[in-house]
């Protein structure tokens, strides 16, 4: 089972979302939390530190740092065409 821990940066993009999609996110992450083998859903990010993979839910990208076996980190929730800039 996968720990995930929110930055503060995170967190309030986590707020200013809609609720709806706020939902969605929430769901996919518990989704994911149950997940036998996560790298699967995780796809890896180069040259983007120190976020190492990324989740796409939606419109929204939400940028991750897989800190240990069990605990990843949600760096970023923005939506998809203002994630990279």
């Amino acid at each position: 089972m996968y720990h995930f821990h929110f930055t503060n940066i995170a967190k309030k993009s986590l707020d200013n979302i809609t609720p709806r999609d706020r939902e969605r996110i929430v769901k996919k992450l518990s989704f994911l939390k149950h997940t036998q083998n996560i790298n699967s859903f995780l796809k890896p990010l180069r040259n983007l530190l120190p976020a190492t993979h990324r989740v796409r839910v939606g419109s929204y990208r939400l940028l991750v740092k897989q800190t240990d076996e069990e605990n990843i980190l949600v760096l970023k929730i923005w939506h998809r065409r203002e994630i990279y800039k």
